[in-house]
């Protein structure tokens, strides 16, 4: 994570490379500004301007359409349509992962899975029936919509783009081969699903940074926003609403998922966010030209959609459980209602009802392999759990046994005994539960009659594995073997992944060789592998000598960290030369020059943006079609702003240097910055009747007070929070002194039902 990560994006593209070298960019965090572009198409914008449209989403996507026709799409949620109404898929895997979700959830039962099929979802209103009709090289549109501009670009744009997709996953024959494969199926719906919101995102920003430069601030952008909405399901989409320089794609998802809740919100942001941070993290890795690589191996279990490293490194392939008759693991009187694999996603989630968060993430991080399977009683609806689950090392499998029986207790009450023939057995609970643990394998049974337990558990762990992949990469799940590639790293180090091959030197900080599929990488002193201290440094300052990357579709030379750097892209037909005096820019779209990275003198012009500055004395840019414009006067000492529907913005000196003052209207309130907006004060409402107040010191490193009533979050800290902190909400509270590693010298709290105290950084009571 970059020193400015978590900011808002505030520099313009024209001083890019000035403020990678510059050492106001290390003192203050700013990052790059992304314009976006209009993506016109359909109904009166003429056959120009649909078929840049396409090539936007061909380059961004790395695909092209072929001449057969496609279905008709109405965004992401067909795409769960088409999961729920498969003949076999949708209801089965749906009640099993409602059934998962639900627990630990006091009330919460699973979805009888004949109830399922007959589901539909309405159109949402950010979307609109769209077809692309490839005889044509038009978009087909139902007319009416009640959108501006900019939400009918992005509805068609998306739509596009999953037609696209379409073409080449071929969705729904995938899914009718995934028969009670739950967790699979979610791996392949989330990846098409974020790869339509990923590629609408890069699509509808100005092509002349998406396609020339690796657009490192909006994938760094969009992976925080990622990360925060998986901590924080239920609060953080309005929390992260409030940001002001949200990108017009990522603002249309957030706003998606104030829609829904509980299950439902986790599943979109599986989806949308997780899956769209896979795609954009393989084609930093790969470059557009390589992603088909992905749609033809796709994702096969939510462990790689949440961590995309394991899938791109090809490091922890899922283990296949070899099930036989599981009838009667309950005892008497219960019948088999539904059974199948729910992954590290299904096991998160279940833990979820009982435990924070943050430990139910934990305890499933290790997950390698499951198989669960839901009984429901005869003669009453109580339902009763097997489940066979398989862990990396034992190590993790330990860590999710003590977050099982936590959970178990808190829910059901009474307390764990040993076995007389292994294992451990609730004894005075509301219900019967046992579990028991050998190496990496766990065996969790909750409800069912007693006298099966024993039995039952030893059953379900005698089930046999498949490991997939083959022998080298299996063995990369030993702890030993991990241990070893450590170890080697700070003198050379040799990484096969799935997609590349990589050799570096000291962690890389000496220099980093990679190859993929169609071309290679190679950089010297990178500043960013330095352990720990790296993720706190720009990656614009990596490769502090030289990076050079050759493929059939990219040339990309720079040196000095971006001192003087030429690119090339065939595939977008452009080209681009940086230099501190002298730089230009063109592409079938866009072109532009400049002087001193454009902060003397720059005009431009196309992609949906114009601009002409002598910046002596003034500068003017638009963008958006006229949506966005932006004007300034002498050596922009002052600079005032207006986005059509968002906000305007006054700046006094550069970048706000003095003073910066934001007025918003999509989401109304007001922000005020000092110094590089290091002093902040933010007031916004996100939705009616819910306000969101944040002070800021040194962008909130000195201090910081946020009090948010959309999300029901407080926070208040000193020094990061360690010197003070406190925070809370609807689901926690913690406050406390000297804080360390989120323990205190003195301090207290409540997470769910549990209170605690700290004292001397231990932790008492919870």
């Amino acid at each position: 994570m970059s020193l400015w990560e978590g900011r808002p994006i505030q520099f313009k593209p024209r001083v890019h490379a000035l403020v990678a070298i510059s050492v106001l960019q290390l003192l203050t965090g700013c990052a790059l500004s992304i314009p976006e572009a209009t993506l016109s198409g359909g109904d009166g914008d003429g056959e120009g301007s649909l078929d840049r449209s396409t090539e936007r989403l061909a380059a961004a996507t790395g695909l092209r359409f072929r001449s057969d026709p496609v279905r008709a799409w109405a965004g992401p949620d067909q795409i769960l349509e088409v999961q729920r109404n498969s003949v076999v898929q949708g209801p089965i895997d749906r009640a099993l992962e409602e059934g998962c979700y639900g627990m630990f959830r006091p009330g919460a039962t699973a979805a009888a899975p004949a109830a399922l099929g007959a589901q539909a979802t309405a159109y949402g209103r950010w979307s609109s029936p769209v077809a692309y009709d490839p005889d044509t090289g038009r978009i087909l549109m139902v007319e009416g919509g009640q959108w501006d501009g900019r939400r009918i670009d992005l509805a068609r744009t998306e739509a596009l783009a999953l037609a696209l997709l379409d073409q080449q996953v071929d969705l729904d024959r995938r899914l009718k081969k995934l028969e009670g494969k739950a967790d699979r199926a979610q791996g392949l719906v989330g990846t098409v699903a974020g790869a339509a919101h990923a590629a609408t995102l890069e699509a509808s920003i100005a092509p002349v940074l998406t396609f020339d430069a690796s657009a490192l601030p909006i994938r760094r952008l969009h992976r925080r926003l990622t990360e925060r909405l998986l901590e924080d399901p239920d609060g953080a989409p309005a929390e992260l609403l409030v940001e002001p320089d949200l990108p017009s794609a990522e603002r249309r998802a957030l706003q998606r998922l104030l829609e829904t809740e509980g299950l439902e919100r986790r599943r979109a942001i599986l989806r949308t966010f997780a899956g769209a941070r896979l795609l954009l993290e393989a084609k930093d890795l790969l470059t557009s030209g390589n992603l088909p690589l992905v749609f033809e191996d796709l994702p096969v279990s939510t462990e790689q959609l949440l961590h995309p490293e394991k899938y791109l490194a090809n490091d922890d392939p899922p283990l296949s459980i070899k099930v036989g008759s599981r009838d009667g693991l309950a005892g008497r009187g219960f019948a088999l209602l539904v059974s199948g694999t729910v992954g590290e996603f299904g096991l998160r989630h279940a833990l979820e009802g009982a435990l924070p968060l943050s430990d139910a993430a934990g305890a499933a991080s290790g997950w390698g392999g499951d198989h669960l399977t839901i009984y429901r009683e005869r003669d009453s609806e109580d339902r009763a759990y097997a489940w066979h689950l398989e862990f990396d090392d034992r190590f993790e499998a330990s860590e999710a046994a003590d977050a099982f029986l936590r959970a178990l207790v808190l829910r059901l009450g009474g307390s764990f005994e040993p076995s007389a023939e292994g294992g451990l057995v609730l004894k005075g609970g509301r219900k019967p539960a046992a579990l028991r643990r050998e190496r990496a394998s766990l065996a969790v049974l909750i409800g069912g009659r007693e006298e099966a337990q024993t039995r039952s558990l030893v059953r379900l762990l005698a089930e046999p594995l498949e490991p997939a992949g083959d022998p080298v990469q299996g063995g990369s799940q030993d702890l030993g073997y991990r241990l070893i590639r450590a170890v080697a790293s700070p003198l050379l180090h040799d990484a096969p992944g799935r997609f590349h091959h990589e050799l570096r030197s000291l962690y890389g900080m000496l220099f980093r060789h990679r190859t993929y599929p169609s071309g290679a990488e190679h950089t010297f002193l990178n500043l960013g592998a330095l352990p720990f201290l790296g993720r706190f440094i720009p990656d614009e300052l990596n490769s502090l000598l030289f990076g050079v990357e050759r493929s059939p579709a990219r040339n990309d030379n720079d040196f000095l960290v971006h001192l003087v750097r030429l690119f090339r892209n065939e595939a977008a037909g452009s080209w681009r030369f940086w230099s501190p005096f002298f730089s230009y820019s063109k592409g079938p779209e866009f072109w532009s020059i400049g002087s001193f990275y454009g902060f003397l003198y720059e005009q431009a012009s196309g992609a949906g943006r114009e601009a002409f500055s002598p910046r002596l004395l003034w500068s003017r840019e638009t963008g958006l079609s006229g949506a966005e414009q932006e004007t300034g006067v002498l050596l922009d000492a002052v600079t005032w702003r207006k986005r059509d529907g968002l906000d305007r913005r006054l700046r006094l000196l550069p970048f706000g240097a003095l003073m910066s003052l934001t007025l918003g209207e999509e989401v109304s309130g007001l922000e005020l910055g000092f110094v590089l907006n290091s002093i902040r004060i933010r007031s916004r409402s996100v939705i009616e009747g819910a306000g969101h107040f944040e002070f800021a010191l040194l962008y909130g490193w000195l201090a910081r007070a946020l009090d948010d009533d959309a999300s029901d979050h407080y926070e208040y800290s000193i020094g990061k929070g360690l010197l003070f902190g406190a925070e809370g909400g609807a689901r926690f509270d913690s406050a406390g002194l000297f804080r360390i590693f989120g323990r205190s010298f003195l301090g207290f709290g409540q997470q769910d039902e549990r209170g605690y105290f700290d004292a001397l950084y231990l932790r008492f009571g919870g």
